[in-house]
């Protein structure tokens, strides 16, 4: 019982236990047993269990487990799920930050690109992005250079 892995198997144990100690003349080692779960093995296992109420069988200590067994499931269900949007939340901070971080690098290294003289190495270097990225910049820098302009003369 000591030594059973989880909370289903000990109230599995239980149930045998019951069954077992279940005559008249198992009373007296029927008690012993609730009241060493109640007092101490449970208590020292689960210390959340530490306000137990006093039973007299073992029949009650298996209901009481079952039940309580019940609620430490609801109870890490809510927790799971709270840990997942935690979670799911700094996920979701920390890659907005890393975008917001990679389109400030983006548009210091197109302001390099026009308003500069420097390489790409160099301007990958500042900007600690990829010289592949920086070329790709400036790729799109020289394509916008090259489309005609929206803005022509509308006054002829």
């Amino acid at each position: 019982m000591e030594h059973s892995r989880s909370k289903d198997d000990l109230i599995n144990i239980l149930g045998h236990l019951v069954a077992w100690l279940n005559t008249p003349e198992q009373d007296d080692i029927r008690r012993a047993f609730t009241a060493w779960l109640v007092k101490s093995m449970l208590p020292a296992r689960y210390p959340e269990l530490d306000d137990l109420p006093p039973m007299d069988d073992l029949y009650e200590v298996q209901s009481m487990l079952a039940e309580q067994v019940k609620e430490w499931r609801e109870q890490w269900k809510k927790e799971g799920l709270q840990e997942s949007r935690e979670e799911g939340l700094q996920q979701g901070m920390t890659q907005g930050m890393e975008r917001g971080k990679l389109k400030k690098a983006q548009a210091i290294a197109k302001n390099l690109l026009k308003f500069s003289q420097m390489d790409d190495v160099t301007i990958a270097e500042v900007t600690e992005l990829s010289t592949a990225e920086v070329k790709r910049l400036r790729g799109e820098l020289v394509q916008d250079e090259t489309k005609p302009s929206n803005h022509a003369d509308k006054s002829s």
